[in-house]
């Protein structure tokens, strides 16, 4: 801990923070889902269609979704339309919805801002537009769970978002920054188990993780080290300074 405090230390984000303030997360990253309903939880929202205002949704407003040959089929209102694409788009900063595959194995997860809908083939491809603390606040409670120590929780906010950043073009050949699985970070939508978590992201905004070249550190992270963690060559190519074998005590 000692050496990776010395070779490391926290940096405030500032232009970076502005550049990204919103993230597209690919959700049920691949999972095969042919058709969705959408639910609007709370708030207001404006649907668009093919990039053009539709129509205003308010809270219990639903939308079925169905992927046909690369297009969006919704229903709304028992009237069924077709398009290249559609979104809704959060009126304020507290708007809610749900998404509910109709594949029974798949929960249903409650997401925060906006959603963009398109279609790949005959399955959908649902692309969460959020803020980026709303999403590590999810992030750290389907990493973490939520049982720990607010301490632990503002720790894991910072390392979160640090991986987030420095990986943002990780899908971009696909239209996206990050999935929500085990690939980036595995994320179910909005921090609802509790308080804690979405405190301490707040506690630590615009804070990251850099090296002594103030460029953001490979914030890896995981479960279980099995008692002891290796040097970054051993698991990739390159060494990190940051990155060395030590023994976990707990």
């Amino acid at each position: 801990i000692k050496t990776f405090l010395l070779s490391t230390f926290f940096f405030v984000l500032s232009s970076l923070a502005g550049a990204t303030s919103y993230l597209k997360i690919n959700v049920y990253n691949g999972s095969a889902i042919s058709s969705a309903t959408l639910r609007v939880h709370r708030g207001e929202y404006v649907l668009l269609v093919d990039g053009k205002d539709d129509a205003q949704l308010n809270p219990g407003a639903s939308i079925h979704l169905r992927a046909k040959d690369g297009n969006v089929v919704f229903t709304r209102n028992g009237q069924s339309r077709t398009a290249k694409g559609i979104a809704i788009q959060a009126q304020s900063l507290d708007e809610e919805f749900i998404l509910r595959p109709a594949n029974q194995q798949l929960k249903e997860h409650k997401y925060q801002d906006h959603l963009i809908v398109k279609a790949r083939g005959n399955n959908l491809v649902l692309v969460n537009e959020v803020q980026l603390d709303k999403y590590v606040a999810g992030v750290v409670e389907a990493e973490a769970g939520s049982k720990h120590t607010h301490e632990y929780y503002k720790v894991q906010s910072i390392i979160s978002r640090t991986y987030a950043l420095s990986n943002l073009d990780r899908h971009a050949a696909h239209g996206f920054n990050l999935c929500d699985q085990v690939h980036c970070q595995v994320y179910h939508g909005k921090a609802r188990f509790n308080d804690s978590i979405p405190m301490a992201t707040k506690a630590t905004e615009d804070l990251v993780l850099v090296d002594q070249n103030i460029n953001l550190i490979t914030a890896a992270f995981s479960s279980n080290c099995g008692g002891k963690t290796l040097n970054a060559e051993d698991v990739w190519s390159q060494p990190r300074s940051y990155l060395v074998s030590v023994p976990d005590t707990f």
